[in-house]
Order: structure tokens, then sequence, then C-alpha cells
């Protein structure tokens, strides 16, 4: 058997030569395929190659690589896959025999740009390509290529990182939580690998399910569509450092989620340690086509309408303040009331019948998911207002004024929402039956505290956030001679006002005497917001594993740990000279 020949000297072979060669994949496939499914070139079945030597080797070959793509029309496609697949037998040789090495060279990244994304490009490049008067015939062929090709790849991901799992002992479910406050280890170097790989599963899945839409029924789409994001969650599981699968994640939910949930993936991916670099354009052109509703409100629409509606107003609120350019008129902004409104109408509606409570229950996990989408939105953009601060030539005063209008919504809402339940939930029980009272306080309190919970363990983490504002704008106020900013500050201070007055207005802030879980005890949301910068401090010091003590701790227990943490910032506002001095609540 003739020997394989050398990549660099491709070029100078006959006309003959290439024929013959071109013929080889073709005859010579199967035999390939059964030596090795990842295309491992024969030569490298020696254990004796120097790593280093085949880094030089691979570096040469990525220069033909880009060579060949650049001279499309010189080079043959069987040239670019002849290269394409020694490059990738390289590649597959280093992360497998030297993981650490293969990621300080990015090995895994290079797998993906130069061997498997041009791959899957250029086939869709030709099927858009394809004349639909005369070349309709050659479609389903390629779109049978295409489906193999991003099968074949899907399984080359996952074959890897079940050899990285099993051989460095990772549970992927845990790896990022036990990483979160390391230092800079060997498992760190293992958990970029397996996200890299399975951002790459999700791509693939993505894909597929981007090409099943138009050639089979939307059941099998669906299923792609839930493997996606399943990589996507498995990938930052194995990282909570990087934004970039929560950025893959928002594309799916832009082909089959809501609105809310595109923002708050792109939101959350500009939040973590290592942003993603595309977030902030691609929301900014995702907020660019979407087309808010034109009509007025329905008072009569069911709860999960006037919820869907409370977002929709909320995101036109939130992209004004993302992408004002310092234009925005605050005056003109207010807290929409579907969300009130449409939990007076769930509160009433269990009350009625008991045997409406589990339909009410399903109407409060749709206002609770998207109740903490919105907390989420609002403190990631609270806290990248103060970060577009530092950039030179910003315009500080305009985003000091959006940063305080921000914190004033949450608070204005989570005050109204208290309110609402008290005049709501107040009459109705004097009619019921205790056990259904019991019932429905914690179907509600299920639906509203996390949020709150999330939005006090913020600003109790970050309390001079709010002292800065004000003190910033006093100063700003002194140097100009103006008052412009004084009612910004008076309207953050009143919500605060109305919002610890609702608190501690509610029959659960008192203490209780025993059994009290500390704040730093792990609840869901936790896990959830794992890794982004505005509550880092805080995840710092919560121990994720501490529920293994707790195994009798129910959801009273979770629930008392939320509410300590709201306790914890009206104890912090307390203790602070800004609190005595400004905030005064009536009990």
């Amino acid at each position: 058997m003739q020997a394989p020949v050398s990549p660099p000297d491709i070029k100078k072979r006959s006309s003959n030569q290439r024929r013959r060669r071109r013929r080889r994949p073709r005859n010579k496939k199967t035999q390939e395929d059964q030596e090795d499914s990842l295309y491992q070139p024969r030569n490298l079945q020696r254990r004796d190659v120097s790593l280093t030597d085949l880094i030089s080797e691979a570096t040469a070959l990525e220069r033909q690589l880009v060579e060949l793509s650049k001279n499309i029309d010189a080079a043959t496609e069987d040239e670019i896959v002849y290269v394409r697949r020694h490059l990738q037998g390289i590649y597959r040789h280093i992360l497998v025999h030297d993981l650490l090495f293969a990621s300080h060279h990015r090995i895994d990244d290079k797998m993906w740009r130069l061997i498997f994304y041009p791959t899957i490009e250029e086939i869709r490049t030709k099927l858009r390509k394809l004349n639909p008067a005369t070349d309709q015939g050659k479609r389903p062929a390629l779109l049978k290529q295409l489906a193999q090709y991003l099968d074949t790849s899907f399984q080359y991901y996952r074959d890897m990182n079940s050899r990285i799992k099993n051989e460095y002992s990772v549970d992927v479910a845990s790896i990022g939580v036990d990483l979160f406050r390391q230092s800079a280890s060997t498992d760190e170097q293992v958990a970029i690998v397996l996200q890299s790989n399975y951002i790459c599963m999700g791509d693939l899945s993505r894909y597929r399910a981007s090409q099943t839409i138009s050639r089979e029924d939307k059941k099998t789409a669906d299923g792609y569509w839930r493997m996606a994001k399943d990589c996507y969650h498995r990938a930052i599981d194995a990282s909570r450092t990087s934004g970039k699968p929560y950025s893959q994640l928002a594309l799916v939910s832009v082909s089959s989620g809501s609105a809310i949930d595109v923002v708050w993936y792109y939101c959350m991916s500009l939040a973590m340690k290592h942003a993603s670099t595309v977030a902030r354009d691609n929301l900014k052109a995702f907020y660019s086509k979407l087309r808010f509703s034109s009509s007025d409100e329905d008072v009569g629409a069911q709860p999960p309408k006037q919820i869907a509606r409370f977002a929709e107003s909320f995101l036109q609120i939130h992209k004004q303040t993302m992408f004002s350019n310092g234009s925005l008129d605050t005056a003109q902004l207010t807290v929409p009331d579907n969300l009130c409104t449409s939990l007076a109408k769930i509160i009433h509606f269990a009350a009625k019948d008991p045997a409406n409570e589990k339909s009410a229950a399903s109407m409060l996990h749709i206002f609770k998911n998207t109740l903490t989408r919105v907390i989420g939105i609002l403190i990631i953009t609270v806290w990248d207002l103060g970060e577009q601060m530092k950039k030179k030539g910003s315009n500080s005063t305009q985003l000091q004024m959006l940063q305080g209008y921000l914190m004033a919504f949450g608070f204005k809402m989570f005050a109204e929402l208290f309110k609402v339940i008290q005049s709501t939930w107040s009459p109705l029980k004097e009619h019921m039956d205790p056990d259904q009272i019991v019932r429905i306080e914690d179907i509600v309190d299920t639906a509203i505290l996390p949020g709150v919970s999330i939005w006090c363990t913020f600003f109790f983490s970050n309390l001079p956030l709010m002292a800065q504002f004000c003190a910033v704008n006093a100063n700003t106020e002194i140097r100009s001679g103006v008052r412009a900013r004084e009612s910004e500050k008076r309207q953050l201070v009143r919500a605060m006002q109305a919002f610890l007055s609702a608190i501690i207005a509610h029959p659960m802030f008192p203490d209780p005497v025993d059994h009290v879980l500390p704040i730093t005890y792990p609840v869901s949301e936790d896990k959830v917001l794992l890794g982004i910068q505005p509550l880092i401090r805080f995840h710092a010091m919560v121990d994720f594993y501490k529920e293994i003590g707790y195994e009798d701790q129910g959801s009273l227990a979770r629930k008392q740990v939320r509410w300590g943490r709201v306790r914890e910032l009206v104890k912090r506002l307390a203790d602070s000279n800004q609190g005595r001095a400004k905030i005064q609540c009536d009990r």
C-alpha cells in the first residue's frame, strides 16, 4: 500500500496523481471508518510522537488550510477534505493524550473553527445557492449529507466528553459549583474543554433543528431544540465564568421561547466574568426586530395574558434604558400595573373554589418565572450601567439617573405587589377554610418570594450602590447649581420607604424564635444565578452542599431562608447612617 503523501506536498502532484488521490476517499472510506470513527490517520498510531512536534505539524497544516480556503477556485474539494481530516486526527491525538496541553493550545476551539464549522457552512452554502427552478433535485442529497455530518460531529463530541468525564472522574452537574470558589487548577482546564464541547454539541443540535423544520414534523424539530438547550445548560454547569452558553441559549429562545427569555439570557451572558463579546450587539439587534403590541390594556383579560403584557411593557422600558444613548426621560416611564392586576385575579380565583387551586398554581408558576426574569434583568442592568460609568467618555450623569430609576422601579413594584396581597387576601380569608388559607398562602409566597429574595440579596451585598448614587447626585447638584437630580433621589427614597413598609407589615417578617436556617443556605435561585458579577460576593459565601445536612427541611425552611435575606437588607439599611437618616419606616 502506498504511504500517505504529506499534505504540504499536495500542490506538487501531477494531474494524474491528483485524480488517483481524489478516488481514495471514496474507495477507502469504509476501511478508514472501521479503523477510527473519528478519522484519526494511521501514522498517528505511534505513541512516541512528541506533542510539541504535533503542534508544529498542526500549525503547518493550519496555514495550508487557510491558503486552500483563500484559493478555493484553484484547490479541489478533496484537497481541503484531506488536510482537514489529517488535522483533525492530530487535534484528536493531542486531546486524548494530554488534555491540559490541548487546553493550553486551545485545540478544542481550533477543532470547531477549522474542522467542523467550515464543513457545515460549506454544505449550507450549497443549499442556499440552489436554483429553485433547476436544482431542486439536488436538495435531498445535500440535506441528507448535512444531517449525516451533523450527527457524526455530535457523536464525536459526545464520545470525547464521555472519555474526559471517565478519565478525570468529572461530575458535570457539580464541577462548576466546585470550581466557583477555587483558584486555577487542573479541574478548571478540564471544565473549560468540557464546556467548549457542550457548546459545540448545542450548536450542532440547533443546526439540526433548523434543518428539520423544513423537512420533518414539528415534534422532531422540538426534540432537537430541547437537546440544544440541554447541551447549553450542561455547558453552564461545567464552568460558571463564561457568558457564551447564555448567549447561545438566547438564540434557541429566539426560535422556541419567549421574548423575555431571550433578553434574560443575553443579560446573563453580559454579567459573567468572561462576558459574551456579541451579546450586547445581538440584544440590540433583537430589540430592533421585536414588535411590541400597540393595543390598549384589556382589564378583563385572563391573568396569563396580563402577565405577558406586563413582560412586554417591561421590555419596552428595558430597551430604552439599555439603548437610549443618554436621551431617555425617566419621567415618561412608570411601573406597569398588569402584574398586580393578574395577581389579584389569581388570588380571587383560587379562593373562590378549592377545585381552582391547581389551575391557580399553574398561573402563579408563570407569574413566578416572569417576575424572577424581570428581577434578574433589573439587577444586571443596574450593575451594567455602573460598569459603563467606568468607561472614559461615558455620560455618567445620565447613567446614574437610569440606575436610580431602575432601582426605584424594583422597590415600587414589590411594594405594590405586597399591598395587593394584603388588600385582596384579608377580606377573603374570613370566609375560607383554615387549610385552604394555608395552601393558598403557600403558593402565593412561593411565587413572589424568590424574586424578592434575589432583589434584597443584590442590595445588601451592594449597599454602597444606593449611598453612592445619592452622594454623587448631591455633588452634581452642588457643582452645577441645579436641582435636576433631586427628583430622582426622592423617587428612589419614596420607593424604598413604600417597600420597607409593605415588607415589615407582612406576617412572616418578624424573626422566628427557633430553627432558622442561615441566609447562606442554598436555594434554587442561587444556582441559577451563580457566576453573575452583581451577586458574586454573596455567592462566594454560600455553601451549595449545605442542604445535605438539612435533609428534613422542606418548603418552610426555604421560605425562612428567603425571608432571612429580606430581613438582612432591612437590618443593614437600619444600621447604616444612610438608612437612619433617609429611610423612616412606619411599622
